[in-house]
């Protein structure tokens, strides 16, 4: 039978290892019943680990035993063979450890086991044995248990010490003698937290009436160690003195740590605080805690819930979180519940805009946040992978967006690369879609999206496709991008293909603009730098008009660059532009003849004699140059 007095000081012991609420590791702890009832007190309040530490069934292990033993048998062992060893015994289990437990930290728990019975037997030698277990927490935990076991020889000890251990042994002095406790204070300016603490659980109402008395200084602090103190049984009284606080700031992030705790221990009844709150940023930030916190068990029930809030912020960040949630969970029910409550509202959820005035001063909107934006736009890409035309007709349905409108936000960017990834799985389905935009201006980017770094097969697929279909009012942005995807590489089967396009009056859009100037420019471009002589003959033969002028502009830049100009040849070329306002003819010829003259004077004044040039541009170009 394990005596009963070491049965008290292995539970005690046990609960300090297993955070059971004794105090003894600086914590919150319990009040202790003295004597006799204490000891039956806690023999009917054994936690888990001092009970297999002090089962009755287990037999006590020889010494041989236990400095065989490692690891959790270790442990285990020492639970049954401390409570009848002997000093002698613990100091050849010292010697043969050497003093030390090769575990990170010391002492750790089978040391703590040993010294709680050493401290029993013979708390003095307990304590002298510091130097050689050469850790600092040793003294700290044999005050600890002592202090529990015999409080008057051990409260007399420690006050006794050059530096006495009040930290150790101030949670029991604050049961036992509160006054004697507050004296500490003066000894050790340090204690004031762990003081207030203890006091907090011992007498409440005389903590809380010693914080009027306390210095301005300390108050704020003192006041936040016994919120802190109170919070863990008694929240509502916790938070009647966060007003006692003395700043906005300090008011509201005691408040915040408060309710969260509260949130995490009984939902219901912390909501039910939250709800009660004024419109601020402390209240902004325990909803969304709570909604969070809705969200992350079940998000659809939230989403229920939030839908029957007033229309507001409260409404639209509850929808919002819980769109979050089941974006990534369940993406299709997700837009199954848009569709009920409406595209608008997932685009332009707040009716409103509210205000929350901040700790310190200033106002910040606390409404669209982009909650919901991210949370559909994660929805609508994991319904893209598996249905790509599904997830562009849910877009088409977003306010503003069913029209390729576009607002610079990231629907329409989401569009093109739906589409782009749409287009190298299934071109010609791909192509169906497109030709259907109604807003003929959001196809040019759509198609450049589409097109860019497809397969040759792919645009090959796409160039069938749109040959072969009736013009719509995104087939010339689609040719456009489609012509200029494949002059890359092919610039003649690019032009080929705008000559299909031109029989069939597929270039021009619906402002009579010829989209085929920008397909002949790309064409140029590429051309230029692969034949540049097979080009400059194409570009000789062209008709007067925009296309030649893209194409002669392309000629000419290309000419007047790289380490070789030719300001000749530019100049003679820049001739053939149109005179029209949107040719950039007298740009061109005034830049290239300068340059050529800056390099020969006398040939480039005796060409511009000759050359088709305005009687202002002459003028202008034979003028002196400014000084």
């Amino acid at each position: 039978m394990i005596p009963l007095r070491s049965r008290q000081t292995l539970v005690v012991i046990a609960a300090a290892l297993t955070g059971a609420g004794l105090g003894l590791l600086g914590g919150k702890g319990r009040k202790q019943e003295d004597d006799a009832a204490g000891a039956e007190s806690l023999q009917s309040r054994q936690v888990p680990v001092s009970h297999a530490l002090v089962s009755e069934q287990t037999p006590r292990p020889a010494l041989d035993d236990i400095l065989a033993a490692t690891g959790w048998q270790l442990f285990r062992s020492l639970g049954a063979f401390l409570p009848d060893a002997t000093t002698d015994e613990l100091a050849v289990l010292a010697e043969a450890w050497a003093y030390r437990v090769e575990k990170p930290r010391y002492p750790d728990l089978v040391w703590k086991l040993l010294l709680a019975r050493w401290v029993e037997l013979d708390p003095h030698e307990a304590l002298s044995i510091e130097g050689r277990v050469n850790h600092y927490t040793v003294r700290g935990f044999c005050y600890e248990t002592w202090i529990h076991l015999d409080y008057p020889a051990a409260l007399a000890s420690a006050l006794g010490e050059e530096e006495p251990p009040y930290h150790r042994i101030i949670s029991e002095v604050m049961k036992r003698d509160p006054q004697l406790g507050l004296t500490f204070l003066e000894k050790a300016p340090g204690l004031q937290r762990s003081l207030i603490e203890a006091w907090a659980i011992v007498d409440t109402d005389a903590a809380i009436a010693a914080m009027e008395n306390c210095p301005p200084d300390m108050r704020s602090a003192a006041l936040g160690y016994l919120i802190e103190a109170l919070a863990a049984s008694d929240k509502e009284r916790a938070l009647q003195l966060v007003d006692l606080m003395d700043s906005t700031e300090r008011r509201h992030r005691a408040t915040v740590e408060v309710v969260k705790e509260w949130l995490q221990q009984d939902a219901a009844a912390a909501g039910a605080y939250i709800n009660r709150l004024s419109n601020g940023k402390t209240r902004s930030e325990l909803f969304t805690e709570w909604v969070k916190l809705k969200a992350q068990d079940d998000p659809e029930s939230t989403w229920e819930w939030a839908r029957n809030l007033p229309l507001g912020n409260d409404r639209h960040l509850a929808i919002g979180l819980a769109a979050e949630r089941l974006a990534g969970s369940d993406p299709e029910k997700l837009l199954a519940l848009f569709e009920e409550v409406g595209w608008e509202y997932a685009t332009y959820p707040l009716d409103k805009v509210s205000l929350v005035r901040y700790p310190g001063g200033g106002w910040q909107g606390t409404g669209s946040d982009g909650r919901m934006s991210r949370a559909v736009d994660l929805a609508i890409q994991s319904l893209a992978k598996e249905d790509p035309r599904a997830a562009l007709e849910k877009l088409a349905q977003f306010p503003r967006v069913g029209s390729l409108h576009g607002r610079g936000d990231g629907w329409s960017g989401m569009i093109h690369v739906i589409a782009g990834e749409w287009f190298g799985r299934s071109p010609e389905e791909a192509m169906a879609w497109a030709l259907t935009i109604p807003n003929p201006d959001r196809a040019d980017p759509l198609a450049r999206n589409m097109f860019r770094g497809s397969s040759d097969d792919n645009l090959e697929a796409a160039q069938r496709y749109l040959t072969s279909s009736p013009p719509g009012p995104a087939t010339p942005y689609l040719g456009r991008r489609l012509i200029s995807a494949l002059a890359q590489d092919d610039p003649m089967g690019a032009l080929n293909l705008t000559a299909q396009l031109d029989s069939i009056d597929a270039l021009t859009n619906q402002r009579a603009y010829d989209v085929g100037a920008d397909a002949y420019e790309d064409i140029a471009r590429s051309w230029v730098r692969k034949d540049s002589l097979a080009m400059s003959e194409w570009a000789g033969g062209l008709a007067v008009g925009p296309r030649k002028d893209a194409v002669v502009n392309e000629l000419v830049g290309y000419l007047m660059s790289g380490d070789a100009p030719d300001f000749e040849a530019a100049f003679q070329w820049a001739q053939q532009l149109s005179h029209g306002p949107r040719s950039g003819r007298d740009h061109r010829l005034e830049h290239a003849w300068s340059e050529w003259r800056r390099r020969e004077p006398q040939v480039a004044e005796e060409a511009l004699a000759v050359a088709e040039v305005s009687p202002e541009l002459r003028q202008k170009l034979l003028a002196p140059p400014e000084s």
